[in-house]
């Protein structure tokens, strides 16, 4: 089983690289006024308490932090200009590079978090299986399951996903989760990685019926009834 699972992925590999020719190193880059804003929101609507910073690209040096208010909106104001970094504190926000100038134009930088597919059940239960890019699944099973909220990245339940794969965290919130899966046997099993799921009572879906795989861009993850739209020509079981 172990050694059928590394074949598929190696040729996967392969395979990924044109898949993911999308994925780059290369960062998004805006022009700002030395005065600008930055609009954060999600789904649901603005982002409040999100802790932005901006930092001096020469020396990584930290020049100004500010948090968005309840319209999700950080103001900032630099004293000179250059080439700076806009990031958060926050993980799933890529950072922004940065050409600030004092006659460049008015700008609000409008973003949306989290940075990501985000699935939607009544409650976070479900199963979690390998195979995203190939067929048959097999389940994620023994994998160590953490349960974060999304925006303070706060610790709220730990768990193992049974042999079968699968998981219940009963009794949250409604809200904005992140489930990070770490399995059992990295080096032969599915990658290690993020899930973000948004507990909505009025969801039509009671559970979560997960598929993950690994690109060269890192950890991927859909619901199972997707998994036809990331089928990848060549490789084994399709």
């Amino acid at each position: 089983m172990r050694y059928r699972w590394l074949a598929a992925n190696v040729v996967a590999v392969l395979v990924l690289s044109a898949w993911t020719s999308a994925c780059t190193a290369l960062y998004e880059e805006r022009k700002v006024p030395l005065s600008f804003s930055v609009h954060i929101i999600s789904q649901n609507g603005p982002v409040a308490g999100f802790q932005l910073m901006v930092m001096r690209e020469q020396g990584n040096e930290l020049v100004a932090e500010a948090t968005t208010d309840a319209k999700g909106v950080a103001h900032f104001h630099l004293s000179t200009g250059g080439r700076f970094f806009l990031d958060a504190r926050h993980w799933n926000f890529a950072p922004i590079r940065l050409i600030v100038a004092d006659d460049n134009p008015p700008a609000t930088l409008k973003f949306t978090w989290p940075q990501g597919k985000v699935l939607e059940s009544s409650s976070l239960t479900g199963r979690i299986s390998g195979g995203l890019f190939y067929s048959p699944a097999r389940p994620v099973s023994q994998a160590a399951l953490t349960v974060h909220e999304a925006l303070s990245y706060r610790e709220l339940r730990k768990a193992q996903t049974a042999p079968d794969g699968s998981f219940a965290f009963t009794h949250l919130r409604p809200g904005l989760y992140l489930l990070e899966v770490e399995p059992a046997m990295q080096a032969a099993g599915p990658p290690t990685g993020g899930i973000l799921v948004l507990i909505d009572p009025n969801s039509s879906r009671s559970s979560l019926e997960i598929a993950v795989g690994e690109t060269t861009c890192g950890f991927e993850y859909d619901l199972q009834e997707n998994k036809a739209k990331y089928r990848l020509p060549g490789l084994p079981g399709q």
